[in-house]
């Protein structure tokens, strides 16, 4: 399947969000001393030599209200495809070094093309994250012996999955949580994330002020447990993932959502994993369903979510996912079932499959793949014959902190 236009454009955005947190945020680890002098600034409105806006810093940081940093930010759905060639690198580096900032950074998780890397050098400092390769190139802009070499701009190039860098975004908040002695949890430093994007989120669609005050972010990132559960629970989880509900949960179950993430290895195996939520009705399966789905979407490639309340329904919703992964090659007398599993099984994924309301295992038999990379959350009032191996959670009632936090959010305490 080629993606859409704007599936690369969604992807382009969310990769330049991560960027921006995690590298602001590891700014801030880095110079401490900074932390109350610094700005981070989205879509920053530059000049250029002509006197015209340039639109080429995607991302920036201030000290006393000067810019030492611009980053430009080139990412691709498919990055061993679309290495960086030489001419859209000089052409952005030419344009990021017009302007005053001790730092400018080309930022992509695309390879250097062979042209390209024969040409550059690696960076003599360590990387910051394994992955992540930070080259000089003498032949750019800027690049050359006339420059101090401690203002020569940088290409950057990420390999690293998005799933690390959200786990990178998430430790970086443990770090920061820790040194305020606020909980440290897996799940907890985790729903921030997209919270602090969602806040970058706004600063780029001008929703909010462009300029984002490193206490104020640190401030965000300290949140106390209950107010994190509180924002949470209400939150829209920014740019809405196609085809998922955005079911709105008072309090996000946390400790079903760490279940989850821990039964889904970070390395998928050729066997999809398969998880079952269990309950009576109206205990929120799908409501954590979602909220996982939404937690974790940077950490999968596509999702697919089928409403199995009804099995007559089941087979259209699949010949659906069919057409948009095969974007629309899928004849009528195909066997919808087959197509699906063989696609799931092909793709690189990661993906997840999530069966909301099954009645029964025979229901989605036929549309689980047997293998390839990806993984499987089924919701269900049944807790009888499930796969061997098919981990079961148990969803009960609100626990009493739970409760709590529910009361407070209806009530607006």
């Amino acid at each position: 399947m080629t993606p859409g236009g704007g599936t690369i454009a969604a992807f382009g955005l969310k990769y330049q969000y991560m960027a921006t947190v995690e590298q602001f945020l590891q700014h801030l680890r880095d110079s401490p001393e900074l932390i109350a002098r610094t700005t981070l600034v989205v879509e920053p409105v530059v000049v250029g030599p002509d006197g015209a806006d340039d639109d080429i810093v995607d991302f920036g940081f201030l000290t006393d209200g000067e810019a030492t940093h611009h980053f430009q930010v080139k990412a691709s759905l498919e990055p061993s495809r679309n290495p960086l060639q030489p001419a859209p690198a000089r052409e952005a580096l030419r344009r990021l070094v017009t302007h005053n900032a001790s730092s400018a950074v080309l930022y992509t998780n695309k390879p250097l093309s062979p042209d390209l890397l024969s040409g550059a050098i690696v960076a003599v400092d360590p990387p910051t994250q394994p992955g992540i390769t930070s080259f000089t190139w003498p032949a750019g802009p800027g690049g050359d012996a006339s420059t101090s070499p401690d203002r020569r701009p940088r290409i950057t190039v990420d390999a690293r999955p998005l799933r690390a860098v959200r786990d990178s975004i998430a430790n970086l908040v443990r770090e920061f949580r820790k040194q305020r002695g606020r909980s440290q949890g897996v799940i907890t430093c985790s729903l921030l994330v997209p919270i602090m994007l969602d806040r970058v989120f706004g600063a780029a669609s001008g929703s909010d002020p462009s300029r984002i005050e490193a206490l104020d972010l640190l401030e965000m990132a300290a949140m106390p447990d209950p107010r994190i559960a509180k924002v949470a629970g209400g939150f829209d989880w920014g740019l809405p993932i196609a085809g998922i509900p955005n079911y709105v949960s008072t309090v996000p179950r946390v400790d079903y959502l760490s279940q989850i993430r821990q039964a889904f290895p970070s390395d998928i195996s050729s066997a999809p994993p398969r998880v079952v939520l269990v309950g009576h009705t109206g205990t929120g399966k799908s409501v954590i369903a979602s909220d996982y789905c939404h937690l974790d979407a940077v950490a999968y490639e596509f999702m697919c979510w089928v409403d199995c309340r009804d099995a007559e329904f089941i087979e259209a919703q699949i010949v659906n996912h069919v057409q948009q992964l095969t974007g629309g090659a899928f004849a009528p007398d195909q066997d919808a079932a087959a197509v699906f599993t063989g696609i799931l099984g092909r793709r690189s994924g990661p993906w997840l499959l999530v069966l909301d309301g099954v009645e029964q295992r025979s229901d989605i038999d036929q549309y689980l793949p047997s293998r390839g990379h990806g993984v499987v959350l089924v919701t269900s009032t049944n807790s009888l014959n499930w796969w061997p191996g098919a981990q079961i959670i148990n969803v009960g009632e609100f626990s009493s902190q739970e409760a709590i936090d529910c009361f407070a959010a209806y009530s607006g305490v």
